[in-house]
């Protein structure tokens, strides 16, 4: 995000904590606890570590935080940005940060992270590995000083991690602020700093408010399109059983409903809950993997569904016939 001058704001603190303290939601005050490490306190209810890119409708954010928020040790974020010690089962101290913040330098000059791989389990992999291409850089394309700024950064021992060392140390954090990369940057004074070429962003911004008045008309439009044709009498077309693959890995048991408006419900019956909702515009495709498995593919995400009594076949040609009549 950014602000009315350019400068960029750091927001989505949802999976960060004050370290060496925890949030007691009974008293809704903070509390002292240096035993905020303990894994019991950071699992799941199941028992399991919080898996990375957790995006998925049927994680229970309530239910995750009924035991003290304490999430040193909690395994969250994407993939691309976690640190060697994190991987490997140790508390997220403040190298962590540090390691991000080298792994975000990375990806301005490149644009993507230095582990960009197809899976989690290559990503880790070069993690662990430390594996980090910068090219023959022949024309001098990225600066020297960023390349040894990174490099100094990306360290698998967070204590020997420029910025992450303790006060007075030879890598604590002023001797990253007073790194040749940063020369020219006033850190006392950042947030009053000019931004260079402000005016060219003037003009994106003007474009961009353009655009998204255009969009704003286009989506009115089609909600009253969409509002006429919700007029008609909604009917259960067909619904089941079935097994909806998480983020996660793994199956979970869901009472799925699809309506001819139409739109697919799935319900998580042991609680009576609604976990989720997918709208099937003429943007979505069914896909079939086998006589149990299928797919529905929409333009922000896929979903997969798995039957029991090999009726991949009969949900997919009832959920395209239902696509197929409301977008005539």
């Amino acid at each position: 995000m950014m602000n009315e001058k350019w400068h960029i704001q750091v927001i989505d603190f949802g999976s960060a904590r004050i370290l060496g303290k925890y949030f007691d939601k009974e008293k809704m005050e903070f509390k002292e606890d240096d035993t905020y490490y303990d894994i019991s306190e950071t699992d799941d209810l199941k028992g399991n570590k919080i898996p990375i890119n957790d995006e998925d409708d049927d994680f229970d954010f309530y239910e995750s935080h009924k035991k003290p928020d304490r999430r040193g040790m909690t395994f969250v974020g994407t993939a691309e940005y976690v640190s060697p010690e994190v991987l490997g089962d140790k508390p997220a101290e403040f190298g962590a940060d540090i390691w991000a913040l080298g792994i975000m330098i990375y990806q301005m000059f490149f644009g993507k992270t230095p582990f960009k791989e197809k899976t989690n389990y290559l990503i880790f992999r070069k993690i662990e590995q430390l594996k980090i291409d910068f090219g023959d850089n022949e024309n001098g394309v990225i600066p020297e000083e960023a390349i040894d700024l990174i490099n100094k950064i990306l360290v698998k021992d967070p204590s020997k991690r420029l910025g992450a060392g303790p006060p007075g140390s030879e890598n604590d954090i002023s001797h990253l602020k007073s790194h040749p990369f940063f020369k020219g940057i006033y850190w006392d004074n950042l947030h009053n700093t000019p931004v260079p070429n402000s005016k060219n962003f003037d003009s994106l911004l003007s474009q961009k408010k353009e655009m998204n008045e255009k969009k704003t008309m286009e989506e009115n439009n089609n909600k009253t399109s969409q509002n006429n044709k919700s007029e008609e009498k909604e009917i259960i077309l067909k619904e089941g059983e079935l097994e909806k693959k998480t983020r996660w890995l793994h199956y979970n048991k869901r009472k799925v409903i699809l309506y001819s408006t139409p739109k697919i419900i799935y319900i998580d019956t042991s609680i009576n809950k609604v976990k989720g909702e997918i709208f099937l515009d003429k943007s979505v495709k069914v896909n079939h993997v086998n006589s149990n498995i299928f797919d529905i593919i929409s333009p922000k995400r896929n979903y997969r569904f798995k039957t029991t009594d090999g009726e991949a076949l009969v949900w997919e040609k009832y959920i395209a016939d239902a696509i197929r009549q409301y977008n005539k």
